[in-house]
């Protein structure tokens, strides 16, 4: 039957047997199905759909950023799939639904804003862009930085999106950069010089003067130490009570 119907998959057959009267469960008929190789048209069909259709469609998702204080400060994006340029980017501590529609308006104005599509639940393939995007931001950004507050972590955000835009490459986009990067010719006849700016430098080639590499634990014990260093000083000795010390070791 599959042979026949190369079109058919398992629901299909599984009901036609069932029509037969065979008591046939899918995932039986399924473990029995020839294993087909996958068209090489098919890719290329969607590949030429993503090219065509790329610079209308924009993808936007939310990624939290814990502080030294334990706060929990939410980010927003909205970017191009086209060229990989991030339209808007927002910080806050409160998320809703009005901040949200004030953030589209700006990012697409004149009612410019494409027509929303809800991925489904638990799967981040579906808003690829948006996620690559999120763990670059993890890896290149936050993964070395202490982030102190709401401003401090827009700036820090800001200085990476411009960095993002104009010096660093992407696979997507043949290894050029979202804003394009200038190409100056060599007058000795050598290779072209990619001329790069004081921020890629400063995000590339000094990361220990850029900043100072924690993970999540040492950030959990600097704002323990923060804590506990404004408990001593808020706690006054008195002779008839526990010393500080060894009531914070207690607790």
């Amino acid at each position: 039957m599959a042979t026949e119907n190369p079109t058919w998959g398992a629901p299909r057959i599984n009901g036609e047997v069932r029509i037969l009267g065979l008591e046939v469960s899918e995932r039986t008929v399924s473990r029995y199905l020839p294993r087909r190789p996958r068209h090489p048209d098919a890719v290329a069909r969607w590949l030429v759909f993503l090219r065509n259709l790329r610079d209308a469609i924009a993808a936007m998702d939310f990624f939290i950023v814990p502080t030294v204080t334990f706060r929990v400060l939410y980010v927003w994006f909205a970017m191009e799939h086209g060229r990989r340029r991030v339209l808007r980017l927002a910080v806050t501590e409160h998320p809703g639904a009005s901040r949200l529609i004030l953030q589209l308006r700006e990012a697409f104005p004149l009612d410019t804003a494409p027509r929303p599509t809800r991925t489904a639940c638990r799967s981040p393939w579906q808003n690829g862009v948006a996620e690559r995007w999120v763990g670059s931001v993890r890896r290149e950004l936050l993964d070395h930085v202490v982030v102190l507050g709401e401003r401090d972590l827009g700036r820090l955000l800001r200085e990476y999106v411009a960095y993002y835009h104009d010096d660093r490459t992407h696979l997507g986009l043949r290894k050029a950069t979202p804003a394009g990067r200038l190409v100056t010719r060599r007058q000795d006849g050598g290779a072209d010089v990619v001329a790069r700016s004081v921020r890629a430098r400063f995000f590339e080639e000094q990361p220990d003067r850029r900043c100072l590499r924690f993970d999540n634990s040492v950030a959990v014990q600097c704002g323990v130490a923060l804590l506990l260093g404004s408990l001593r000083t808020s706690v006054k000795p008195s002779e008839n009570s526990v010393r500080p010390s060894s009531a914070i070791s207690s607790v």
